[in-house]
């Protein structure tokens, strides 16, 4: 998000060329120019423009936070402007109860006995961040009930897996449904990233990415409504 991307276009010969990043959107969005579209949008309508700088504000620290994982561009952090917003923390029961209140109160399936319908072993999820989140799920052979071609050709080495691509900000706490031959199961990118806080595996950094996943999809869902 802090990285410069290139437009260029060319009218009647004339070439007009402009670097600009998710950060100076950003940018533009929290510390508008007087008399811009975004100031105008605080002075008449300051709700409205409350929950977008909310939902910019989270969405910059998220991308940030996915550098340091990632260790994309780590000197120059998107969120380096932020002066108004201070990650909180997220316990397990919010993580929890997110879910539950995006679902009326259903919970993500337990991995393992889908596995056992499945016959075969859970091996993990994975989550891939992006603009637009996309989980997948992995399995290998455990008998001969386990059918390779239920997983549309999905294949990693030995495992197996099922994916849900295109999950927007708003959605990450919405249990996506996942389909293999006659069995169905229920997943959320929440369920993930509350896997991935309580994991004694996981560093600071995925720790704090797991949680900064959580604040974008609560500003996502209050600027949705």
């Amino acid at each position: 998000m802090s990285c410069q991307v290139r437009a260029t276009a060319t009218l009647n010969g004339t070439t007009e060329t402009k670097d600009y990043s998710v950060r100076d959107y950003a940018d533009s969005v929290l510390t508008p120019k007087e008399g811009s579209s975004m100031a105008k949008l605080r002075d008449n309508n300051p709700t409205e423009y409350e929950k977008l700088s909310y939902l910019v504000s989270a969405m910059v620290d998220y991308g940030a936070r996915a550098q340091k994982v990632f260790n994309i561009n780590t000197s120059d952090l998107a969120n380096k402007n932020l002066t108004d917003y201070t990650m909180g923390d997220v316990t397990d029961d919010m993580f929890v109860t997110a879910v539950k209140n995006a679902n009326n109160g259903a919970s993500a399936s337990n991995m393992k006995d889908v596995a056992a319908q499945l016959g075969a072993n859970y091996y993990t999820t994975s989550l891939i961040f992006l603009d637009r989140s996309t989980l997948r799920h992995y399995f290998t052979k455990k008998d001969s009930s386990f059918e390779p071609s239920l997983y549309d050709g999905n294949q990693a080495d030995t495992y197996y897996f099922k994916v849900k691509e295109n999950i927007p900000a708003h959605q990450l706490d919405k249990l996506q449904e996942f389909t293999v031959g006659d069995t169905t199961f229920y997943y959320s990118a929440l369920d993930y990233a509350r896997a991935l806080n309580a994991s004694s595996a996981a560093t600071a950094d995925m720790k704090d990415l797991a949680k900064a996943l959580y604040w974008y999809n609560d500003a996502a869902n209050a600027y949705v409504g």
